[in-house]
């Protein structure tokens, strides 16, 4: 993972936030744009990796 990347996506989401959001909220706005990312152009805006569990459980 690239971090320096991510600051700056972090960075870019809050301020067009005003720097109001809280951690939930911005993690669900990452993973969604990772998500929109990988079906256009096939690869995450964050290189983060995602994995499912079964039934959401370890």
């Amino acid at each position: 993972m690239n971090f320096k990347k991510l600051v700056q996506i972090v960075n870019y989401v809050l301020a067009r936030h005003e720097y109001k959001l809280n951690y939930t909220k911005l993690i669900k706005i990452l993973y969604t744009a990772d998500r929109e990312c990988m079906k256009i152009y096939d690869f995450p805006i964050t290189d983060d990796e995602y994995c499912a569990l079964p039934q959401g459980k370890r």
